[in-house]
């Protein structure tokens, strides 16, 4: 059941980038009169979101941004007249998935562009604060979805009187209420990401940011919120229904045609002061009522189904509950809609899946906030084990549909221990682990001290609830993966020991070591390299090393500055070692850049 945490909103990848115009290290001869950069999917850019600077870092673009393709490619217009030198090409995109996306590139006008010494421009401090922001608020959602929508769709399973309760009634009217308030402050927020501080002032940027492909699900969040929080109280219409039609149905009544010496205790008191025992004329027996609903005890006492058909009746039945249920659908699509689940390879699948994976959610913590409301009430005997069944089918589709939001996100296995989403899922899987251990102990082992585990469960979960949130807004394992390489290659008579410190994205520093055939390190006069994109796509990027003495006595081994790398994929190193003023060889080895 480790698993069953996997994907609350989270999976798959941000935007990627796929080019970039000029393209990364190129020397151009002429000046060109616009910048662009193209991503894998749409994104939205506005101020500062693309920028050019020379090497002192000031800028040197337009200032406005367009896009196309779509919206997969953004770019900016170059100011005309400019100095031979060294351009630096910056982005802060937000992508599809409601997440910043941030790079840059780089190149030469006139001469060859300075890869060391250009300065990245630091990015506005309130859009930084706006991104933390929209992670505690992501939170707050998450805490809301569970009770706007997992306290009634677990009332309507094992406690349909207590959609009538007036603290059930606050539960659902809060959680509803928690969703619109952190549904609107995110969208509030985007100018700010998007361009900082000044960006609520500026019409262009909120036209931007209302246009983005990742606030439209927010809105619909907000208003299907709403829609709960204002109708939520209809509900309760359900177990009123029910009560209206007990004369007719299963309820507080029931006919019988029996002697009343076979019926319930009840009606044997009837019988005693009533026609006799012998008496078989029809009569009303009143059964005893519970106080936990209807359904208790029926054949749909604990089925999440029957929620779903209770809903569904009553909202053909006049439609009183199609505004709270359509309420419900909507925050829970429009969440699906709002995370990684839109980025990425079989996206609408993995929609579905997260569809699922947080309506379960809501449904086994509703359930906790359930156990906790009802332990000093007498229902509890008749509760407990009916909300212990809607649990078991909620964690069954977490672990399934969890399983399959970590088989999108991590990429290779050693992801998931080597990046910060990694790491932070495992640790999240732990404290899954703890609830499921404190449910399991409290229902079989200790079950005296069953209201102090089920405090520790629900502890768990409020836990996960928040690492949940902190997940959403981390780089997935998949696209974060940056390990260490290392490969040989046959160099002439040496073989070449090669180190990569991080094959991500990114600036890679590499390593050479040579040796001869006995495993002897020997050294060389100089050692030289190019990086070329295996299928060819870009230009190719010149590698310069430098000989390093080592600590102890030996030959000199080969390092050399920091090189970006822009695009993942496949990637060619050409080595050229000299051995002497007149010998020199050349190899190549292809590495993967995640």
């Amino acid at each position: 059941m480790g698993i069953c945490w996997a994907g609350t909103g989270i999976a798959a990848a941000h935007a990627v980038l796929v080019g970039s115009d000029p393209a990364y290290g190129v020397t151009l001869n002429t000046l060109p009169q616009r910048v662009s950069v193209t991503f894998d999917e749409a994104v939205t850019a506005a101020g500062a979101g693309l920028t050019v600077t020379d090497r002192d870092g000031q800028r040197v673009d337009t200032g406005t941004v367009g896009s196309g393709d779509g919206g997969r490619t953004i770019r900016i217009g170059m100011r005309p007249g400019l100095p031979e030198g060294t351009y630096l090409i910056t982005w802060v995109v937000l992508s599809a998935d409601g997440h910043t996306v941030g790079g840059s590139s780089v190149f030469g006008f006139g001469e060859p562009p300075d890869l060391l010494t250009s300065a990245v421009p630091a990015r506005d401090p309130a859009s930084v604060v706006a991104d933390g922001v929209v992670r505690m608020l992501t939170a707050v959602v998450y805490f809301g979805v569970v009770l706007a929508v997992g306290i009634p769709l677990v009332a309507l399973s094992v406690w349909r009187r207590g959609l009538r309760t007036p603290l059930v009634a606050q539960l659902i009217r809060a959680g509803a209420v928690a969703v619109a308030v952190g549904s609107l402050s995110i969208v509030v927020a985007a100018p700010v990401r998007l361009a900082g501080a000044d960006g609520w002032w500026q019409p262009g940027v909120w036209s931007r940011a209302l246009d983005a492909s990742s606030t439209l699900p927010q809105i619909i969040r907000l208003a299907a919120a709403l829609l709960v929080a204002c109708t939520a109280h209809r509900l309760g219409a359900i177990d009123r229904h029910e009560d209206a039609s007990a004369d007719t149905g299963r309820g507080a009544a029931v006919i019988t045609t029996r002697p009343a010496s076979t019926s319930s205790a009840a009606a044997v008191e009837s019988s005693r002061v009533g026609r006799g025992s012998a008496d078989s004329r029809p009569r009303v027996v009143r059964q005893p009522d519970s106080g936990v609903g209807s359904v208790v005890g029926g054949p749909d006492s604990w089925s999440l189904g029957s929620s779903v058909r209770a809903l569904a009746r009553r909202g053909g039945a006049g439609g009183s509950l199609s505004a709270p249920a359509s309420g419900m659908v909507g925050i829970v699509v429009a969440t699906a809609l709002s995370g990684h689940a839109v980025a990425g390879s079989g996206r609408w699948m993995a929609v579905v899946s997260t569809a699922v994976h947080v309506s379960a959610m809501a449904v086994w913590v509703a359930g906790l906030v359930f156990a906790v409301l009802v332990w000093r009430r007498g229902e509890r005997e008749a509760l407990v084990p009916r909300l212990t069944g809607v649990a078991s089918v909620a964690v069954g589709a977490l672990a399934i549909t969890g399983g399959y939001q970590i088989w999108r996100s991590v990429d290779p296995v050693a992801a998931l221990w080597s990046t910060a989403w990694g790491r932070l899922m495992l640790a999240k899987l732990a404290v899954v682990a703890a609830a499921l251990l404190a449910a399991f102990v409290a229902r079989t082992v200790l079950r005296r001290f069953a209201a102090s585990l089920l405090a520790v469960e629900l502890s768990c979960q409020i836990i996960v609830l928040v690492v949940t949130a902190v997940l959403a807004g981390t780089t997935p394992a998949r696209d974060a993966y940056d390990p260490r390489a290392e490969f040989t290659a046959a160099v002439g008579p040496l073989r070449a020991d090669i180190d990569v410190d991080r094959a991500g994205v990114g600036d890679q520093e590499f390593t050479v070591r040579l040796r001869d055939e006995s495993g002897t390190a020997v050294g060389a006069v100089s050692v030289g390299g190019q990086l070329v994109r295996a299928d060819g796509g870009l230009e190719a990027i010149e590698v310069a090393f430098r000989g390093v003495d080592p600590v102890e006595l030996g030959p000199k081994y080969f390092v050399s500055p920091p090189i970006r790398v822009p695009i993942a994929g496949m990637w060619r190193l050409r080595l050229t070692v000299a051995t002497d003023r007149v010998t020199a060889y050349t190899a190549g080895v292809v590495y993967r850049v995640w």
